[in-house]
């Protein structure tokens, strides 16, 4: 409060004044100096972001959830009821060929100093051992990878490139669990994509990527 206070009291003096009386401390708001921060955390701002972006896509889920298109052949959208649960589904690590197939970007990247054509990644993974071990669908699911990667590159930089994030992306989800039930009206059930006895209905918490988790609601 004192901080806010201070920081406001070129715009509303009066009431910062008063307010500065109210929390006891000496003298004038305005003329005790602007406040003084510390370093930033950037690990905290990232937890931010990342726990912002969650909630976002969580509620575009329960609205798709909520108002799904109508069949093909029904005149009207089937009525659904609320659901009551929901079940998230974080990664800790990638697997390893997507640990391999980071590393190779990352090291274009710091060549050219830019995300590599989906071209030059073409010839690069078609000619890469360990992702030509799938000789039908290797390089294919390859490209689909770093055209996520790229995707997310545009929107975090380098941050795309790292292959593990700098916080604790269950402990994130877990300090926002009230939070989110409240927030999405259902009990929320919170799981590891590798945990074999987290329930999986949909067969898709495999999908989940550190920072992307899946929700999945019933």
């Amino acid at each position: 409060i004192k901080i806010v206070t201070l920081v406001n009291t070129p715009i509303i003096p009066h009431a910062a004044e008063y307010i500065w009386k109210l929390l006891g401390e000496k003298g004038f708001a305005i003329t005790s100096g602007w406040p003084q921060i510390g370093d930033v955390d950037e690990t905290l701002l990232k937890q931010n972001s990342y726990f912002v972006q969650c909630l976002r896509q969580f509620r575009l889920k329960l609205d798709h959830y909520l108002n799904p298109k109508k069949g093909k052949g029904q005149t009207k959208a089937p009525v659904v009821t609320p659901p009551t649960v929901c079940h998230i589904y974080y990664a800790s690590k990638y697997p390893p060929l997507h640990v391999h197939i980071i590393n190779l970007i990352a090291n274009l990247y710091k060549e050219k100093k830019a995300f590599p054509e989906i071209k030059e990644l073409s010839n690069l993974f078609k000619n890469d051992p360990k992702i030509s071990e799938d000789k039908k669908n290797g390089t294919k699911n390859a490209l689909q990878f770093a055209a996520t990667l790229k995707e997310d590159f545009a929107l975090l930089g380098e941050d795309a490139l790292q292959t593990s994030l700098p916080f604790n992306e269950e402990e994130v989800l877990n300090i926002n669990k009230n939070f989110l039930s409240k927030s999405l009206n259902v009990d929320v059930k919170i799981f590891a994509s590798d945990d074999p006895s987290a329930p999986d209905p949909e067969n898709k918490r495999s999908f989940a990527k550190p920072g992307k988790p899946l929700i999945f609601y019933s």
